[in-house]
């Protein structure tokens, strides 16, 4: 048969087959030594017999030679962000989970974001062994002389972009019933502080200082201070009984 008109059904043969193309190889029989005879038929199979050897179809000029790549398509969609892996936490004796364990030496324990000037920041609470660690300037500020205003707490935010909260509740510890950790809602103004409430009984509340139960000590500042300072959100703290550890479960 000569070769033009074997290729033009070979490529009819290849049309009428498209959607079966990728699992069709081409058979022709072959002499004792495996090559192809002059003139043998060639035909389209899922795989060869023992009698046939697989013709090259580049060796028809069936087909051509790679084209150039083609454009980049288009990036896909972002996936949704994956299951969060196993991190250290911090826990109460009884395995309550306080919050995520952030760095050894500050013993920073991520609470909650707050939202500030439309950016998340993460809220934190210092965590000791067995105590939730008082910072800005030791206990609540109040704008008022006697602790009665609403309670201010410092609002800059450090290079660490993490948010101090100040625990208060029951001493010694700021922790169990009724303890609740503040922290700053705002980037806050400079405002003239002229008292500070910290966590005291009663005897513990020394001369000169104002005990209102069931632990709160007032103290006026003389003279006043003036800080960055913001109006607190509160987060419940109650319930964690000391000692804290760091679990890696």
């Amino acid at each position: 048969m000569p070769m033009p008109r074997l290729v033009l059904i070979l490529l009819a043969c290849l049309i009428a087959l498209a959607e079966q193309a990728d699992a069709l190889v081409m058979c022709s029989p072959k002499r004792p030594d495996g090559t192809i005879r002059d003139g043998a038929s060639i035909k389209l199979r899922a795989a060869c017999r023992a009698h046939e050897v697989t013709v090259d179809p580049v060796a028809l000029a069936l087909q051509g030679p790679a084209g150039p790549p083609g454009p980049q398509g288009t990036s896909g969609t972002v996936g949704p962000a994956g299951v969060q892996g196993p991190g250290a936490r911090m826990v109460d004796s009884q395995g309550a989970e306080i919050g995520v364990f952030l760095d050894n030496e500050e013993k920073h324990v991520l609470v909650g974001p707050v939202l500030m000037q439309g950016t998340w920041l993460p809220v934190v609470v210092i965590v000791r062994y067995d105590l939730f660690a008082m910072t800005a300037q030791g206990g609540l500020l109040f704008e008022a002389t006697d602790c009665s205003s609403a309670p201010i707490v410092v609002s800059a935010v450090g290079e660490d972009s993490l948010l101090r909260g100040v625990p208060f509740g029951p001493p010694p510890s700021n922790t169990g019933p009724g303890a609740v950790l503040h922290y700053p809602t705002e980037v806050g103004i400079q405002r003239t502080l002229r008292s500070v409430a910290t966590s005291q009984t009663p005897a513990g509340c020394s001369a000169g200082k104002v005990f209102t139960p069931p632990y709160t000590c007032c103290e006026t500042l003389t003279p006043p201070v003036s800080f960055h300072s913001s109006p607190t959100g509160t987060l419940d703290l109650g319930g964690f009984v000391p000692p804290f550890v760091v679990s890696l479960d």
